[in-house]
């Protein structure tokens, strides 16, 4: 599965790098189901400590509670709002963000 860094300065993201971990993004993130009275949902659980582990030595740029986690999707990117290793998703304040690459084939 493909991942990218990338930096968030006043709402504009500029890759910093990308790296292939293994296994599948199935492996690391699952899609929360809609609410009953919704067409879909955008919100994703995702496994930190097995992505922390997969990531390659020295990826990313300080420690993970520090790190902004999102979904990137063909269509678009959503933020992981509730993390308990990587920082908890806010708009207004310039950070990295590690982002997992999903593509048509993961679904």
């Amino acid at each position: 599965m493909m991942i990218e860094l990338t930096q968030r300065h006043f709402g504009v993201h500029n890759l910093v790098a990308d790296a292939e971990i293994p296994g599948a993004f199935s492996d690391y993130a699952t899609v929360v189901p809609a609410p009953a009275n919704a067409a879909w949902s955008n919100d994703w659980v995702v496994d930190e400590d097995k992505l922390i582990a997969a990531l390659p030595d020295g990826f990313l740029p300080s420690e993970p509670g520090r790190v902004l986690l999102g979904v990137s999707e063909e269509d678009g990117g959503t933020a992981v709002g509730k993390c308990a290793r990587f920082r908890s998703w806010a708009k207004y304040f310039d950070a990295h963000m590690l982002w997992l690459l999903r593509d048509a084939c993961d679904e």
